[in-house]
């Protein structure tokens, strides 16, 4: 899980670095027209997007599955006092 929150760490640093860029490009073409820079710093916003997800996807589905795991050892003790309370009432 940290490498996990160290990846999108870095993926945000790039976006933040990605804003800046955009920011510092902003004025310098003809309004309306896209320039190859722009549609690249856009293309790669959309990609950091995507990875960003898979790993927050990550994230959630490692930790739903040390929940469950958790659960499960819980219940099985449970299950296990319940099992020895009734031989105990039937002795």
């Amino acid at each position: 899980m940290a490498d996990e929150k160290i990846s999108l760490l870095s993926l945000q640093l790039l976006l933040d670095d990605l804003d800046q860029l955009e920011d510092q490009q902003k004025g310098k073409q003809v309004a309306g027209k896209h320039t190859d820079l722009e549609v690249a710093i856009q293309l790669m916003k959309e990609d950091i997007s995507i990875a960003q997800t898979s790993f927050q996807d990550a994230i959630l589905a490692l930790s739903t599955n040390t929940a469950v795991a958790t659960d499960q050892n819980v219940l099985a003790s449970i299950r296990e006092d319940e099992t020895l309370a009734e031989q105990d009432h039937r002795d």
